[in-house]
């Protein structure tokens, strides 16, 4: 999506060159090959390079921070900063791990705006499509009230099979009730429950879940920070 019209305001008062996702820079992956960036360089002229794959982290953060080093002037080993990109992942941001208790699959994800929704979604559309994951999706969503709530579920609307509704203690979170009316309004929603807290909508998607369902945590920081103590990382086995 285009920057807020606010920012390209500012950046061409300023008389600042703006490099911006899907435009000045990206990265291309088809099927199995290597993901390719593609940007300009300092002077606008355009480059690209190959990547390693890069699991755990989002592409579009991965093709900005390459952008940001390629026009900064740094001396980069590119080989060494390239390599790490294996390796590399953020506590919270589309993390696989187990649930300490039930052993169940989880995965919490902070995304928190429409965006970041729509990249949930396909990640877990990977998962179906490379057999990592066969069962069910369960939800656990508690989302902060001045948040475009209604384009963030319209983002997984298709993707989810269950849905554990819940809230934060936050003035900022929208309140159970609320987003459960919200949720009503979409006409695929298969089934839906409301809870008081992060943590019992946690245990009870837990405890439901079958063997080869995916649990998914998400909607802000704080819905993710209430649960992730009771996950376990999977030390890189395979989900």
């Amino acid at each position: 999506s285009d920057p807020p019209a606010a920012l390209q305001n500012l950046a061409a008062q300023l008389n600042c060159r703006s490099f911006c996702v899907g435009r000045q820079f990206f990265i291309q992956q088809q099927g199995d090959s290597s993901p390719c960036w593609h940007g300009k360089t300092r002077d606008g002229a355009d480059l690209a390079f190959s990547l390693p794959p890069f699991p755990g982290l989002l592409a579009d953060n991965v093709a900005a921070a390459a952008q940001a080093l390629v026009i900064s002037g740094l001396d980069v080993d590119w080989k060494s900063r390239t390599d790490a990109l294996s390796i590399a992942a953020i506590p919270g941001r589309q993390e696989l791990r187990r649930d300490s208790d039930s052993g169940c699959r989880v995965l919490l994800d902070v995304a928190h705006n429409p965006h970041a929704m729509v990249a949930l979604a396909s990640r877990v559309a990977e998962l179906r499509d490379s057999g990592r994951v066969l069962g069910k999706i369960r939800i656990v969503l508690a989302i902060m009230g001045d948040k475009d709530v209604d384009s963030m579920l319209d983002a997984l609307e298709s993707t989810i099979d269950f849905w554990y509704i819940t809230q934060v203690e936050e003035p900022r979170c929208m309140s159970a009730v609320e987003l459960e009316n919200r949720l009503q309004r979409l006409t695929s929603i298969k089934a839906m429950t409301r809870f008081e807290s992060v943590q019992k909508a946690y245990r009870s998607a837990c405890v439901e879940a079958d063997e080869e369902d995916l649990v998914i945590i998400a909607g802000s920081f704080f819905t993710v920070a209430a649960v992730r103590k009771h996950s376990v990382d999977t030390n890189s086995k395979k989900l």
